[in-house]
């Protein structure tokens, strides 16, 4: 994926990606099939949670061919 917007650029180590695209990702299964129904070069919505300081937010990425 590419960052469209601050925040994706630092997705660390222990950040939780929550939901993608408004679909909840409980489990990394959940994660690929709402990653698969992005085609490619498409956006992609992503909410993150950050445990540490800084929290939650929210990040556009496209997703590389």
């Amino acid at each position: 994926v590419v960052s469209l917007s601050g925040g994706a650029d630092v997705l660390n180590q222990g950040d939780l990606i929550v939901e993608l695209n408004r679909q909840p990702t409980p489990t990394v299964e959940a994660y690929r099939r709402a990653l698969a129904a992005v085609p490619p070069g498409g956006i992609a919505w992503v909410f993150a949670y950050r445990p540490r300081p800084g929290g939650s937010f929210l990040a556009k990425l496209e997703v590389n061919p």
